[in-house]
Formats: C-alpha cells, structure tokens, sequence
C-alpha cells in the first residue's frame, strides 16, 4: 500500500509534467511564433528597402512574388505546423506540373540575388519556426541526435562488413596469382639451368 509521501510525490510528478507540457503548447508556441515573425517583418522591410534604393523595381515580377510569400508567411505563422507543412507538401506533389511562381522567380535563373538571398532566409525561419513549434518532434531529434552517432557506425561497420568477403577474396586471388607467377619463374630458370 501506498503510504502519505508516495502519493505527494506521484502528485507532484504529475504537476511537473503537466506544467511542461502546458509551457510547451501554451507560451512558447505564442514566444517561437512572435520570434519567426518578428524575422519575417525584419525581411521583408530589407526587401521594401532594396526597392526604393532601386536594386529592383517594385512592380518587377520577383519582388511582388516575394512580398506576396513574406506576407502570406506573416499572416499563417500562427497557424504553421510541421504536420500542417507535411499534408500541404504531400497535396501538392499530387498535382502534377505544378511548379509555384516561387520556384521560377526566386529560386530559378530569373531571380535578382537580393530577393533570392532573402527569400532563402525566410524559408530556415519557416523551417525553424516548424521545428519549434513542435514539441514531438523537438524530442524525436533530440534522441535522433543521440542515436545518430552509432546508426552512422553501424552503416559503417555493416557496410565494411559487407565488403570484407570481396576485399580478402581478392587479396587471396593476387597472392595465389603472385605465388603462380613466382613458381612459373622458377620452373623456367630449372628449365633454362637443365638445357
């Protein structure tokens, strides 16, 4: 049976847990969200700034692209989700032929290197603000990071494992055609000292 201070530990257990997990989903998914936006706006003002400085034209192709990515990034971080992300990216393959305006305009060969540098920022602070705002899969990398080491040596290993056979098959082979060539040589030079 369980006696007073068992259970005011099991309780005080579970409140710990519980407090984690509603820091996780409470306000620190309100904190990672201001934080991605807060780069997102600083992005898109650097974009605003290299227009008026005239390194583009505000109406040329790339940069309304690029505003209208930015803003719809802005308007959605609320609302981003690794999962979300995952069922949007799995729809879209689907569709065949669909090659966004994105792709061609700031990643393709009619990009201006400005906006382009800018619209790769902005997609590691998408990516971040998904990771972050995941607390499953927050852990699942943590304890791929702790795996990762030895799943790379196993790779490793088995991978030399597996060539082993063929590496001392060879060896094999070249020193039984070495001991070959050595004794044909040798059966010549008998043959040349009896003649």
């Amino acid at each position: 049976m369980m006696d007073k201070l068992q259970v005011i530990q099991g309780l005080i257990d579970f409140l710990g847990v519980a407090a984690i997990v509603w820091f996780f989903y409470g306000p620190w998914q309100h904190l990672v969200v201001d934080l991605i936006r807060q780069q997102l706006f600083e992005l898109r003002d650097g974009a605003f700034e290299g227009a008026i400085s005239g390194d583009y034209a505000f109406d040329s192709k790339q940069y309304i692209v690029f505003r209208g990515f930015i803003n719809a990034s802005i308007r959605s971080a609320s609302h981003a989700t690794v999962w979300r992300f995952l069922v949007g990216w799995a729809l879209r393959r689907k569709v065949k032929g669909a090659t966004s305006k994105m792709t061609i305009y700031l990643s393709g060969s009619e990009s201006i290197e400005p906006l382009k540098t800018k619209f790769d920022k902005a997609c590691v602070w998408i990516m971040l603000l998904l990771w972050l705002r995941s607390p499953v899969v927050i852990f699942a990398s943590i304890i791929l990071a702790y795996i990762a080491p030895f799943l790379v040596l196993l790779v490793l290993v088995s991978s030399h494992v597996n060539r082993l056979p063929r590496f001392f098959g060879a060896a094999i082979r070249s020193q039984i055609q070495r001991d070959v060539a050595i004794e044909l040589r040798q059966e010549e030079i008998d043959v040349c000292a009896l003649s």
